[in-house]
């Protein structure tokens, strides 16, 4: 039921004319959550940063995708589990080799997702803290809003890409919007600028 009202949300949303794209995930860049994990291929560990995110998470963010792509209808109904993981990620994993369409197997049971994740596309440097922060491997996993079957937690946040030009007044006519979809839930909204200079200062603070 969450995850089917978020959906209403992003459409209501995606109804305005000044957004042009919006997406849901469970952390957004820049913020003070994280979400770490580890996976071993071949015999070997490798420790990441993860996300989930929604189809047009992409197009919000402008991530560059070097290689095959982003989530899309193509993954619905899959076998496996599409992820899209950075460069540096799909490098110390299959090094000279192909990363997209190689599978990655899981040492940990998971029954919500299956065991497989297979590779769809690779992104460029990814770093979720900003600039300051030490480069990482990341992977992003698909969160799919549309199909019940599937038993996975809805996201927490909302990111909207909007038209340049738009006034800051547009924040509270977004907010209303969604107060007008989901009256018992509370809302906050924040400037991606904003939560980068406050990233910024943790990170140049030790310096200081």
């Amino acid at each position: 039921e969450q995850r089917a009202l978020i959906a209403q949300m992003l459409l209501a949303l995606r109804d305005l004319p000044e957004v042009e794209a919006a997406a849901a995930a469970f952390i957004t860049p820049y913020s003070g959550s994280t979400w770490n994990s580890d996976i071993e291929v071949g015999g070997r560990t490798y420790r990441y940063g993860s996300n989930e995110a929604t189809d047009d998470f992409a197009r919000v963010m402008g991530l560059d995708v070097v290689r095959g792509r982003w989530f899309s209808r193509e993954d619905d109904g899959a076998a496996w589990e599409p992820v899209v993981v950075n460069d540096r990620l799909a490098r110390e994993m299959f090094p000279g080799r192909e990363p997209v369409g190689q599978f990655i197997d899981e040492e940990r049971p998971d029954e919500r997702r299956g065991p497989r994740m297979r590779i769809v596309g690779v992104i460029r440097e990814f770093r979720k803290g900003g600039e300051y922060a030490p480069p990482e491997n990341f992977l992003f996993q698909r969160n799919r809003l549309d199909d019940p079957g599937i038993e996975v937690e809805p996201p927490r946040e909302i990111v909207l890409r909007v038209r340049p030009g738009t006034a800051a007044a547009f924040e509270e006519k977004a907010i209303g919007r969604l107060r007008t979809a989901a009256p018992d839930w509370t809302f906050q909204a924040e400037r991606l600028s904003q939560s980068r200079e406050t990233a910024h200062r943790l990170w140049l603070a030790p310096l200081a």
